[in-house]
């Protein structure tokens, strides 16, 4: 216990510079730094792969970089992140401990062990020995080609400790994830800045908590489904309501498309679907994420690595309509919406209702429509059914060993669409004049210009 405490710890102290320069708040800071830590462990990782050497030395080299980069953003003058507050942050983090504790657990999950951690175990051996291990074809039942992210902290927390101790691997695991996890809170709570603030920070717990809805088993034991799902939704939220993407924005769709293959994939959709149709200011920011997830990408077929999707995906069969992949539809979806409908259909009727008698009072309150949540979530559906089409396993048994955990991120879109309507219903005018009320009335009735189709 003593030692997966200090592992925590050790997260926290060592993205705490560039964290706080990105925040200006020591809690919030405190929040974040796990997750800055994982990205500063997957460049290090990154890099002794592309070069060679030691682990050691490059996390020398970018621990040095992120020295720099902190004091070059504290002298800019940032302000400080907006509802972030001391408040704000125990408000939206306590809650969220209890379920947390179940990283106490054994560390036992067979993906933490044939995935995550073996391959930590081989990026704290060096680039040549890393490298090697991800050719092997005896090892490709570890998914070799999956990004580093969520091994990268562990493989540098085993080189501080200097023992591959698993207790220490589920700690490290946990801490990140529930690193996202708090940071979807914070982001729930920054786009209902305009709501009552005790509102608007159940709000956040509620949709983070929602992580625990479909596997509750998986969040914190090693796993990366919930860690990507939350840093997606929370680095997507923002962006997709028209509010001014941040560095912080970008960095947690970065976590996301590190951490798995089919994060990258919903980055890129992301990322296509902000810049056609939506157009922002900033339309690059959301495209580094995918400079990164790219750059992996890139680099693990480089070094050798393959997936179970590239030796025996079933692509060409998906493109003559074969019937052995097209049967595979049926079972997927039923699948799918046994873990998602409810929640999908709930939140849809609020959607419905929402956009019917308030869709004036959003435009008014700055949000953009509810339909680019939901443009995202039926991509990545789409995205999600496409893959079990051409996988080259059992569908019932890959459904059976993964559905729960990769639709997470469905079911977190649509509770970030209820909550937000539930925000626009609870900010009402304190005096609002008649002509006020009929104009909004009015609004309600116009499709709104930012909105995707049929929404």
């Amino acid at each position: 216990m003593l030692s997966a405490s200090l592992a925590g710890g050790v997260l926290v102290v060592a993205g705490l510079p560039l964290a706080f320069a990105l925040t200006r708040r020591v809690l919030s800071a405190m929040v974040l730094a796990p997750l800055v830590s994982a990205l500063l462990a997957t460049v290090a990782v990154v890099a002794m792969l592309a070069v060679g050497g030691s682990l050691w030395v490059w996390l020398a080299v970018v621990s040095t970089l992120q020295a720099v980069l902190a004091v070059v953003l504290l002298r800019a003058g940032m302000a400080p992140v907006e509802h972030a507050t001391t408040a704000d942050a125990l408000w939206l983090t306590i809650p969220l401990l209890p379920p947390a504790a179940t990283a106490i657990g054994p560390p036992i999950g067979w993906d933490a062990h044939s995935i995550w951690w073996f391959h930590a175990g081989y990026f704290t051996r060096g680039g040549e020995v890393a490298r090697q291990a991800m050719s092997e074809p005896g090892l490709a039942f570890s998914h070799p080609d999956y990004p580093p992210l969520p091994s990268a902290p562990v493989a540098v927390v085993w080189q501080v400790f200097g023992a591959a101790d698993f207790h220490v691997a589920r700690a490290v695991s946990a801490t990140i994830t529930l690193s996202a996890i708090v940071l979807l809170a914070f982001a729930v709570r920054r786009v209902l800045g305009f709501a009552p603030p005790v509102a608007a920070r159940l709000a956040g717990v509620l949709v983070a908590l929602a992580t625990w809805a479909t596997d509750p088993a998986t969040v914190t034991a090693g796993y990366s489904d919930a860690l990507w799902a939350a840093a997606f939704v929370a680095g997507a939220l923002p962006m997709l309501l028209g509010q001014p993407a941040r560095p912080v924005d970008a960095g947690l769709l970065a976590v996301a498309a590190l951490s798995k293959n089919e994060a990258f994939l919903a980055v890129v959709m992301l990322a296509v679907l902000l810049t056609v149709l939506r157009r922002p200011a900033r339309w690059w920011l959301p495209w580094l994420p995918v400079a990164a997830g790219g750059s992996w990408a890139l680099l693990s077929r480089m070094v050798g690595a393959t997936s179970d999707l590239q030796a025996g995906g079933r692509f060409a069969e998906l493109l003559t309509l074969d019937p052995a992949v097209w049967q595979r539809l049926a079972p997927t979806v039923r699948a799918i919406w046994a873990v998602v409908g409810n929640v999908v259909t709930v939140a849809v009727v609020v959607a419905l209702l929402g956009t019917l008698a308030l869709r004036g009072r959003r435009r008014r309150l700055g949000l953009s429509g509810d339909g680019w949540l939901w443009c995202v979530a039926a991509g990545y559906a789409l995205l999600l059914v496409l893959a079990y089409l051409i996988s080259p396993h059992d569908i019932d048994w890959h459904l059976g060993t993964s559905v729960a955990r990769v639709s997470l991120p469905l079911v977190l879109l649509a509770c970030a669409s209820c909550a937000i309507w539930a925000g626009v219903a609870l900010r009402r005018a304190p005096h609002t004049s008649g002509a006020e009320a009929k104009a909004e009335a009015d609004a309600g009735t116009a499709q709104p210009v930012d909105a995707p189709a049929g929404r």
